[in-house]
């Protein structure tokens, strides 16, 4: 498959730009974008799109992972339902969940209700970006004032642009870290979510509403977000008892939406069994 790797950097702190330079190097398909200032993951993902120059965009995060068979299935999916639907946009599809060390053992990302077959007219509003696929012409970009939380604005764009489609088949793995920036930076993130909501509710897509714009999100949804998902990620890194005290934590915050998310997970361990 003829491709090229664009790999950018939000000015890391780390050995990344280096380890960076480095595939560069040894391979012309690989094309460093090394920032010196870090701006964001919606700037970030708009300047890596900006210099692609491939028929096709699949979107990978650092810490996700592609199959061997990622690409090759994005593409033959993405041909066979544009038959039916020219105007297709934009491709997503379901994930794996895996751990720290690369393993599975944490089902999948989507519920059940998104396992199997094509959705085209019920498409999940909330899907991993790192399973997007689109055309490089397509002319939606992410809104660069959303630092973290940058998926709701992009896929309304989308879906206001042409057909999305979802295929009920997971096609990358997707990596939960108990430490990440999303956690770290939880506080951030939801301010992002929130603005996200009142613009969709609004119904201002091209100009949404500034995070900065709104009051700090109140402790009870900071930490109901944190701690469900640090509660997640840490049963899937082998580590019980800290699953049980995060989650305990995010029930006495927000109980209808952890009890919620506990009623997903076991839908899927139902559904596997």
């Amino acid at each position: 498959m003829d491709l090229e790797l664009i790999i950018v950097d939000d000015a890391s702190k780390d050995d990344g730009p280096d380890v960076i330079r480095g595939y560069a190097s040894g391979d012309g398909r690989v094309k460093p974008l090394l920032s010196t200032v870090n701006r964001g993951i919606s700037a970030t993902r708009n300047a890596g799109i900006e210099i692609a120059r491939g028929e096709f965009i699949a979107l990978i995060d650092g810490d996700d992972r592609h199959l061997p068979y990622t690409l090759s299935k994005q593409l033959a999916h993405f041909k066979r339902l544009r038959e039916s639907h020219p105007d297709l946009c934009l491709l997503a599809s379901d994930a794996w969940l895996i751990n720290e060390a690369g393993e599975r053992g944490g089902g999948r990302y989507m519920p059940t209700a998104y396992w199997s077959g094509d959705h085209i007219t019920n498409c999940p509003d909330w899907t991993v970006p790192s399973t997007w696929f689109f055309p490089r012409e397509c002319p939606v970009r992410f809104h660069p004032g959303y630092r973290f939380s940058d998926a709701p604005i992009f896929i309304h764009r989308m879906a206001a642009y042409g057909t999305i489609a979802y295929v009920g088949e997971p096609l990358i793995e997707y990596r939960l870290r108990i430490s990440s920036a999303t956690n770290a930076l939880a506080a951030r993130v939801v301010r992002d979510l929130n603005a996200a909501s009142l613009s969709l509710a609004k119904g201002c897509l091209n100009d949404p509403v500034s995070s900065e714009s709104l009051p700090e999100p109140s402790w009870n949804q900071v930490t109901a977000f944190k701690y469900g998902r640090n509660a997640k990620a840490a049963a899937l890194n082998h580590k019980p008892f800290r699953a049980a005290k995060d989650l305990c934590v995010a029930t006495f915050a927000d109980p209808g939406k952890a009890f919620g998310k506990i009623g997903r997970i076991l839908g899927q361990k139902l559904k596997r069994q």
